[in-house]
């Protein structure tokens, strides 16, 4: 009797497994089969009609990438694919660029789901294109997605924020400030001129080249920061775990600080004419505090971690 009640409770048990892969198995087909797209699918759009220099570009994507260059006449390119379509407006000086994704009926299917439906970047990027005559200034949030602005002369600030994507810059002019907020996501600049370069991360990477400003102040919770060939009054790096390295910096202040992490770089100037301020708690250092008195200083400080500095 007791062993006629086990094999009644194994069978229910596997049964029960059964039923439930089936279901995922359901769950899985019907899910790629409702993102599985053919050439057909896709849908061109353009929109040409922002008649006046754009004070703000409100963009809201979950899936897409946005890609913003110059270019003679000002235009914007996408495809409307699927459950994915893209919205494009513009009122009061503003751009507006939202997409619209609706759900699957499978809610734990919710994702990007680029990867198996095999988009190419083309068509899942969106294409903003500007002439110097209306790139007035920036205001672009991301939700998922990255972000890529190339060639472009901002007359005023630009404000990029992102939550989860990484954001690449190539040869832009900022006449005010590049403010850079990311949650999760890498930052690259390559060829950046701006008055005040400000860029704050939680988790990511940020890369700095060619960089000419008056401020540069860079902050990450959790990442690395790396400059190379950078030319400013005043910087300032500070990560709380972290490595921050640079190359070829010209500065009058430098400021450096990381808890957990080491600081690497490379000066373009002597060491002698630097006023140079030291801080550790667990760690080496290959320079010492010095006094020079010309007016440039240097301030490192490490918590646990190496300080290495050279001069050219």
């Amino acid at each position: 009797m007791a062993n006629s009640k086990k094999r009644s409770g194994a069978l229910l048990k596997t049964s029960l497994i059964i039923i439930l892969v089936g279901a995922v198995v359901f769950g899985v087909g019907a899910a790629l089969t409702s993102c599985s797209y053919k050439e057909s699918d896709f849908t061109a759009q353009q929109f040409t009609e922002a008649t006046s220099p754009i004070d703000a570009f409100l963009i809201d994507v979950t899936t897409r990438n946005i890609d913003i260059k110059y270019a003679d006449e000002f235009k914007v390119d996408y495809y409307n694919y699927g459950k994915s379509t893209v919205a494009v407006s513009f009122d009061g000086g503003n751009l507006s660029v939202k997409e619209t994704v609706e759900k699957s009926p499978f809610s734990w299917f919710n994702w990007d789901w680029n990867w198996l439906k095999k988009i190419d970047n083309e068509k899942a990027t969106v294409y903003i294109y500007l002439p110097d005559a209306v790139a007035n200034g920036s205001k672009i949030v991301t939700v998922t997605g990255n972000t890529s602005i190339s060639d472009i002369n901002f007359v005023k600030g630009a404000d990029i924020v992102t939550t989860t994507g990484n954001v690449t810059f190539k040869n832009v002019a900022v006449t005010e400030t590049l403010n850079i907020e990311s949650t999760t996501g890498n930052i690259t600049l390559d060829g950046l001129t701006a008055k005040t370069l400000k860029s704050v991360s939680t988790t990511g990477i940020f890369y700095g080249k060619n960089i000419t400003a008056d401020t540069v102040a860079i902050k990450i919770t959790t990442g690395n920061i790396s400059a190379d060939t950078l030319t400013a009054d005043t910087v300032t790096f500070e990560t709380m775990t972290g490595r921050i390295s640079f190359e070829k910096l010209t500065a009058r202040i430098t400021e450096a600080e990381t808890t957990t992490g080491s600081i690497n770089g490379k000066f373009t100037g002597a060491q002698s004419e630097y006023d140079i301020t030291v801080s550790k708690s667990t760690g080496s250092s290959n320079v010492s505090n010095q006094t020079a008195g010309q007016g440039k200083s240097i301030s490192v400080k490490v918590t646990t971690g190496k300080i290495t500095l050279n001069f050219a």
